[in-house]
């Protein structure tokens, strides 16, 4: 998409002077997209959920017997649509975020990003659009992109709700204690780790 001030005449090429152009309809140029065209497609570049098993069955270091390697596997195999590369979403719970009464909008200036964390951007939002995840809004809030570095050295984004949380009312639900998570799981035999696709 671009913006209209931006737009120039087309102009049909010369097949003769250009033979490899192709026409484009004039209808074709300037299109709203509809609703199917914003459908998550399928993705191109995922992990597919063999290799995805194999990589947590190798992580099992020979701890397990081979009767329960094979029950394991046979759940991640059952159960493969959830190991994946690509995110998910869920409809099951809705958050509500609960503001200080007589708060305005607030409406952040973009931090300026390098070209090449700017393109990291466009690419993941775009990913991101495409996946259903995010969507266009047209709200007079607005906080800033932030690209924070991962351990691997691929860039994650984040969102700066600085201002945002300090007008908000805190949830007074406490975190619970490692002590206490600790004696919950102290006598278990296996221990297991879930850990969301970019939670």
């Amino acid at each position: 998409m671009c913006h209209v001030n931006l737009l120039k005449p087309y102009h049909v090429r010369d097949p003769q002077l250009d033979p490899t152009a192709t026409t484009i309809p004039a209808d074709v140029l300037l299109q709203t997209p509809s609703s199917d065209d914003l459908e998550c497609p399928a993705p191109t570049s995922v992990t597919s959920p063999t290799s995805v098993i194999d990589t947590l069955m190798s992580k099992t270091d020979g701890q397990l017997t081979p009767a329960r390697t094979v029950d394991v596997t046979s759940l991640l195999t059952e159960f493969d649509d959830v190991f994946s590369d690509v995110p998910g979403r869920t409809t099951l719970g809705e958050h509500r975020i609960e503001l200080m009464p007589g708060t305005k909008p607030i409406r952040c200036t973009p931090y300026r990003l390098s070209p090449e964390k700017a393109k990291v951007l466009k690419d993941e939002l775009g990913n991101l659009l495409r996946q259903g995840i995010i969507e266009e809004s047209t709200s007079p809030w607005a906080s800033p992109v932030v690209m924070v570095p991962k351990a691997d050295g691929s860039l994650r984004l984040c969102t700066d709700f600085g201002k945002v949380n300090s007008c908000t009312v805190p949830d007074p639900l406490p975190l619970p204690r490692i002590e206490d998570l600790i004696d919950r799981v102290g006598k278990a035999k296996y221990l297991t780790k879930l850990d969301m696709t970019r939670g």
